[in-house]
């Protein structure tokens, strides 16, 4: 952080035996580095479920503090290819020089190669559920894997999701003990997960899950989570409202792409990210070949104790999207920090 560099040295192996080994060349880059610097506010842009089509992703990133990468980039894990997909996603957005946060997608759990993912992006070894802290800004990335039960037939008898999803709520009680979420210097605090905690399909299969994660993350206060998995843009706007008035207004205005499900009571505003299209719409209507993409920024003014969200297009264009009180379309979305 302090130097705003760092160096990238890399040795090819031509022969690696028992007992020795033949070394090639060595390369190295040193790339420029801009830590996150909260003196005029935090900006950060989210994206998710780009399904192999990173080169159609495009943002403004010359003051971007850092870059979430929701999951889902690859469609499966079959390929080095495949493997690759979120690092050239994330050199693409950051040029290497800004943090990037990874969440895994449910699909990056699919495929002949998907246990090799953790030596490619960000992971706490083998485990995709991690907390993190960049000058001032606590999160949490967190990994619900799928919103299928274990004995969902895509499975074939080999999940065991319902305990990787217990041992993250150990973890977060762990976390919560420690009360580095605390600290003076913490300013911002972020969840991410790829699966929408706070929202449940009419029979969501994992919805005692999703209740006790809910509950568990309101201990942190939050100022936000995001998440994407759905294909759908909705901000779920929860803060300073009863969770009847929420699932009132849900119901009416989102009520159909939420599959007629519910918000459960939570304390944070939750954003549910991204869409292959140029427009919200209510209804499955995505670019196959991922020529549109959507994702979503946020802005924080701590001199003014708000946060600012849009969604925006790859031609940098404001998507409007839809309040779910006021049943209007709005540019941007502003609450209380």
């Amino acid at each position: 952080n302090s130097i705003k560099k760092y160096e990238v040295i890399s040795t090819s192996i031509i022969y690696r035996g028992p007992y020795g080994a033949i070394k090639g060349n060595t390369v190295s880059l040193v790339n420029n580095f801009r830590p996150v610097d909260l003196s005029d506010g935090l900006n950060f842009y989210a994206v998710s479920d780009t399904h192999d089509f990173y080169k159609h992703v495009n943002t403004d990133t010359t003051k971007l503090d850092f870059i979430i990468l929701g999951g889902d980039h690859a469609s499966f894990i079959q390929r080095e290819e495949d493997l690759l997909i979120a690092n050239k996603l994330g050199r693409r957005l950051s040029n290497g020089e800004i943090p990037l946060l990874y969440a895994r997608g449910n699909h990056e759990t699919k495929g002949s190669r998907f246990a090799e993912l953790y030596q490619y992006v960000g992971s706490k070894g083998t485990d995709f559920f991690y907390s993190f802290y960049l000058n001032g800004v606590a999160g949490v990335v967190l990994d619900m894997v799928e919103d299928y039960n274990d004995s969902w037939y895509e499975f074939y008898g080999m999940a065991d999701y319902t305990n990787y999803r217990l041992r993250q709520l150990d973890f977060l009680d762990d976390l919560y003990s420690s009360y580095k979420f605390e600290e003076a210097s913490v300013r911002f605090r972020l969840a991410i997960s790829h699966v929408p905690i706070t929202v449940l399909n009419k029979n969501d299969q994992i919805k005692n899950h999703k209740e006790l994660f809910t509950e568990s993350l309101n201990r942190f206060n939050l100022n936000m989570l995001v998440s994407g998995h759905k294909h759908i843009l909705v901000p779920v706007l929860v803060q300073g409202k009863t969770n009847e008035e929420v699932n009132v207004a849900y119901a009416k205005t989102y009520g159909t792409i939420l599959k007629n499900g519910s918000i459960i009571n939570a304390n944070f505003n939750a954003f549910i990210i991204s869409k292959r299209t140029y427009k919200q719409g209510l209804g499955w209507d995505e670019n196959e070949f991922g020529k549109y993409m959507i994702g979503m920024i946020t802005g924080v003014s701590f001199i003014n104790s708000e946060i600012t969200i849009s969604y925006i297009n790859n031609k940098k264009e404001v998507v409007p999207v839809l309040d779910p009180y006021s049943e209007l379309l709005e540019n941007s979305f502003t609450f209380e920090l």
